[in-house]
């Protein structure tokens, strides 16, 4: 995007890790993450009030908070869907509930573009760890079309899925990343896969995924009394 995006919060609390982000309406970014048993219920409000005051945005200037709505972990999501909807209850302020999976999918995209250039076409597959003998999984292409607009489309939806379907799935693909949390609870045999760990500051993957020409189809407005996690099992 071309344009400044008004003062935006961005917060993960869905995987191990407790992410937070700010865009401060002036392109500048802000950004704080924390990882450790407790830490999303002990440190996710002094995150977010730490980045407003780095930042020197008010709260009443917040134009949206896009939240990670899972799937994932039950706890944290709760966790982070119950601190929104009473931060934004009686402030008015939007709620976009963003795919989880979807934004570790952008995370890979914007460390592809920092490291490695622009890719004309990237097929990624995104998981966390469901216990047991499944995982949560979602896949897709990301796109630079001939404009240079990025575009992260959607193969296959967030959903709960067997161990050994998605180990199928990938052991057919070709020239595939595949990132996440669990990542060791898949059995890899395709050389053609490519791992990556997500790197730090998860909010990063949120804000570049906001940005996308199709963000739309990644994510749902609500407010805060509808403002429910996707909670799989």
């Amino acid at each position: 995007m071309s344009h400044k995006i008004p003062p935006t919060l961005f917060i993960e609390t869905a995987t191990p890790r407790c992410s937070v982000g700010l865009l401060d309406g002036n392109g500048d970014w802000f950004e704080e993450e924390v990882e450790g048993k407790g830490s999303h219920s002990k440190e996710l409000a002094s995150c977010v009030n730490h980045l407003l005051a780095e930042s020197g945005v008010e709260s009443e200037a917040l134009t949206s908070i896009v939240l990670g709505r899972g799937p994932g972990s039950f706890t944290g999501l709760r966790i982070g869907a119950s601190f929104v909807r009473g931060y934004c209850f009686g402030r008015d302020i939007p709620i976009m509930m963003m795919d989880t999976l979807a934004a570790l999918a952008g995370l890979v995209c914007l460390q592809k573009i920092e490291h490695v250039g622009h890719s004309e076409s990237l097929e990624i597959h995104a998981i966390l760890d469901a216990r047991r003998t499944h995982v949560y999984h979602w896949s897709g292409t990301w796109v630079l079309t001939p404009e240079g607009e990025h575009l992260l489309e959607t193969t296959s939806s967030q959903a709960i899925r067997p161990i050994k379907e998605v180990e199928a799935t990938l052991s057919k693909a070709s020239s595939v990343v595949l990132t996440g949390f669990g990542l060791e609870r898949l059995t890899l045999t395709n050389p053609e896969i490519q791992t990556l760990t997500p790197p730090k500051y998860l909010s990063r993957g949120q804000k570049w995924l906001f940005e996308t020409q199709n963000a739309h189809s990644h994510m749902v407005s609500t407010n805060p009394k509808d403002a429910v996690p996707l909670y799989l099992s």
